[in-house]
Parts: C-alpha cells; structure tokens; sequence
C-alpha cells in the first residue's frame, strides 16, 4: 500500500509508514523542529502554554517536551488516529500534555483551549487546511489566543512568490506568509529560516 497522504491513514502502521515518507522526502524537518524548539526557549515567559495546530504523529511535539522546561503543550488535530498515534509517542510526558480532536476549519476548538498561550505553531501542516483564506483566519485566530508578546510560529512547505499551486492552493510564498501576518497586525514578522521546501514565518501579538 502506498500512503500518499494523511487522509489515507488506516491503521497506526499507515502512520509510520506515512510519517518515514515525510522525513525521507523533507530531511530538513528535524532542523525546523530544532529550529522551532530555539525560539520558543527565546520567549520571555513562565511555565510556557504551547498549542501546536496539527501536530500530526507528534515529532515536533516530543521535541518541544524534550526541550523546553515546564512547558505546557496542547495539540489540535482532526485526525482520531493520528492523535492516538501522538499520545502513545508522548506518553512519558503525559502530565504536561493535551490533545483535542477537532477541524480547525470550524470554530468550537477555541472554546476548548485553556488560557494564558504563550505560542501557536504548526509544521507542515496548514496549507492543508484549504487556501490562502483557511489559513488567513488561522492567523487571526492565533492572534486571538495569544497573550502579548506571544510567539505565532508556521514553518510550512512554501512556493515561488507569484506562483499558484492549482492541486495545493494552501501553499503560498513566503513574501505572501508575510504580509498575511502583517494585516493581522502581528509585530516582529519574519522569515527565520529557509530549508528546502520549508519557510518558517513567524509574528509577535503586539505588547
């Protein structure tokens, strides 16, 4: 069988299969998560609340639990399996973790995310989510949920400034990445680093 996607997970055996895929074909992942891990030690916070939309099998979750200390992480996925998958892998930290099954395309997991949060992040995951529009209002959601000075965080699979993807419409450049963040009135928006096929653009809630 050949898992070309998430949505054709069956069984956790799918999910290991799917998950060798993506670090085979993007081995620049493990330096987005450490990446990723770096500037989330940067945030000049306490007992840091960390959501990770779509975490997916848990990669980056266990290397945020691995890293940061006393943080406090919360996953939001659609995915029953892939959660089930997540939690087994983030067993040993179960204390300090939460998953909640929900579609970030509709609006009742807010309701369901405890406050204060500290940082949003996703990897690889929200042009998945639809197009530039699904992943604008994240963004204004993600401002929403932050405190200020709170980190927003999407390293995702980019493309050319100016080029469409037609079959993946959720893909946009980084140039685009940007300036979305900027309408939202996010602060301090960048491109912090560019591997491969990965952008990770970030903003600040304004303090």
């Amino acid at each position: 069988m050949s898992i070309i996607s998430f949505r054709d997970l069956k069984t956790p055996a799918d999910v290991d299969l799917w998950a060798a895929r993506l670090n085979r074909e993007w081995p620049e992942r493990a330096e987005v998560a450490g990446h990723i891990c770096g500037l989330i030690n940067q945030l000049p916070f306490s007992a840091l609340r960390v959501i990770e939309l779509c975490p997916g099998h848990g990669q980056l979750a266990e290397a945020l639990l691995a890293a940061v200390p006393g943080i406090t992480y919360t996953g939001i996925d659609s995915s029953e399996l892939l959660l089930q998958v997540a939690g087994e892998r983030l067993s040993a930290f179960e204390p300090q973790v939460r998953l909640i099954q929900a579609d970030l395309n509709a609006d009742g997991w807010l309701a369901q995310v405890s406050s204060p949060v500290h940082a949003v992040v996703s990897m690889q995951s929200l042009h998945d989510l639809g197009g530039e529009a699904q992943v604008n209002r994240i963004y204004n959601l993600a401002r929403q949920l932050l405190v200020p000075g709170g980190l927003f965080l999407n390293a995702d699979l980019i493309t050319l400034s100016g080029r469409d993807l037609p079959n993946n419409p959720g893909r946009r450049s980084i140039s685009r990445h940007l300036a979305l963040l900027r309408a939202q009135d996010y602060e301090r928006v960048a491109c912090t680093l560019k591997r491969g096929g990965f952008g990770c653009c970030v903003g600040y809630k304004q303090g």
